[in-house]
C-alpha cells in the first residue's frame, strides 16, 4: 500500500487543467531580420499587451527587424521591443493594438523544489501551443551560452533544470508550476548527439533549462519602467575551485568594479563554497548565484581560506552588462 500522507494535493491536479490555464497566456513569436528569420515563445505578463521572452528571440527585432506575435485563440499582431537585458537572455516586447489579453500569475521561487511536477507551453519547431510534462531536476545550474551579435558576450543565469521536453522554439516560453504560475521561462536545452559524438540538432535529451522567476520579476520590472538592467554583483573574478583540488566551490583570483567582497574582508585565493544556502558549484556558479539576489541585500558568503571555513557577510553591489569591462 502506498501513502498518500506526505503528498501536495497540487501535484495532484492533471496536466491538462494546467493547460487549459496556461495556454491562453502563451504566444508564438517570428521574427525576421537581415541576418535571417526564426521563431520562438513569449508569455502574456500584462493585459495590454506586455510580452516576457528571451533575449535571443527579440534579438530578431532588433536593427530593423519584424516581430509577429500569434496568440493562442488565432489571432496576430506585430510587436516592438520594450527593453532588453542582454547578460541575462530576458526581454519584455508589447504587441500592438491589442487589450484584453490573459497575464499568466507569477509562482514563488521559494516554492520550487527539485522533483516538483512541471508543465513546459511554448511553441517548439515552430508547432504553436505545444505542452510537455516534466519535474523540476535540479536548480541554481550554472548556464552559460553564447550571446547574440558581434560583442561575442555570453548569457548567464542560474537554471531550473527540467526533463519535460524543450526543444528549438520553445525559448521564450512558460515553464508553470500545477497552480499554473509561471515560475521559469524555458531558455535552452542539450541537444542529443549522433554516434560520433558530434552535435547536432536531434531533439531534446531530457535536459532543459529556464530562468527562474525570482530572477525574472526584478529585471521585467526595470524593463517594463523603460530603466536599464541592473543585476547583483560580488565584484569578484572566479575560478574553479578544482584547480586547487577541491571538487566544488570558486576561487577568488581577482576582483573588479562594482562589488563589495573585497571591502568586506574577501581575499585573493579564498575558496567561496556558498553563498547563503545556494552552493557554488564552479567560478561561473558564483556570478549566476549571485543573480538570485538584488543590489543591496546583505548575503553570507561561506568561505574557506587557509584549510579553515568562516563566514563573510557582504553587501550585493550592482553591475549593468555582466561582461562589461
Amino acid at each position: 500500500q502506498i501513502s498518500t500522507s506526505g503528498l501536495d494535493l497540487q501535484d495532484l491536479v492533471s496536466v491538462q487543467t494546467v493547460a487549459d490555464k496556461s495556454l491562453p497566456s502563451v504566444v508564438k513569436i517570428e521574427g525576421a531580420r537581415a541576418e535571417g528569420s526564426g521563431s520562438g515563445s513569449g508569455v502574456v505578463i500584462s493585459e495590454d499587451g506586455l510580452i516576457l521572452t528571451n533575449y535571443h528571440v527579440a534579438w530578431l527585432g532588433e536593427d530593423g527587424g519584424q516581430l509577429e506575435i500569434l496568440f493562442d485563440d488565432g489571432t496576430s499582431a506585430g510587436a516592438e521591443i520594450q527593453g532588453v537585458d542582454p547578460s541575462m537572455d530576458i526581454a519584455v516586447i508589447r504587441a500592438e493594438d491589442v487589450s484584453g489579453l490573459t497575464p499568466m500569475p507569477f509562482g514563488q521561487a521559494e516554492d520550487v523544489k527539485v522533483g516538483q511536477a512541471v508543465v513546459a507551453v511554448g511553441s517548439p519547431y515552430g508547432l504553436a501551443s505545444t505542452v510537455t510534462a516534466g519535474i523540476i531536476s535540479s536548480i541554481n545550474r550554472p548556464v552559460e551560452v553564447p550571446g547574440m551579435g558581434d560583442s561575442g558576450a555570453p548569457m548567464v543565469y542560474p537554471g531550473l533544470q527540467t526533463d519535460a521536453a524543450i526543444n528549438p522554439g520553445n525559448s521564450g516560453g512558460a515553464l508553470v508550476n500545477i497552480k499554473g504560475e509561471l515560475v521559469g521561462m524555458n531558455s535552452a536545452n542539450k541537444l542529443a548527439q549522433s554516434a560520433e559524438g558530434t552535435s547536432g540538432d536531434l531533439g531534446s535529451i531530457g535536459i532543459g533549462w529556464a530562468i527562474p522567476i525570482n530572477v525574472i520579476k526584478p529585471i521585467v520590472e526595470q524593463l517594463k519602467e523603460g530603466q536599464s538592467p541592473v543585476h547583483a554583483w560580488l565584484g569578484v573574478n572566479p575560478d574553479d575551485a578544482k584547480e586547487k583540488g577541491l571538487a566544488r566551490g570558486a576561487e577568488v583570483t581577482g576582483f573588479l568594479d562594482g562589488g563589495n567582497a573585497e571591502e568586506a574582508g574577501v581575499e585573493e585565493g579564498d575558496i567561496i563554497t556558498a553563498i547563503d544556502d545556494y552552493p557554488i558549484s564552479n567560478g561561473l556558479g558564483l556570478i549566476t548565484t549571485a543573480l538570485q539576489f538584488e543590489p543591496g541585500d546583505k548575503v553570507n558568503l561561506h568561505v574557506v581560506r587557509d584549510g579553515e571555513e568562516q563566514e563573510i557577510e557582504v553587501e550585493m553591489g550592482e553591475k549593468g552588462d555582466l561582461f562589461e569591462d
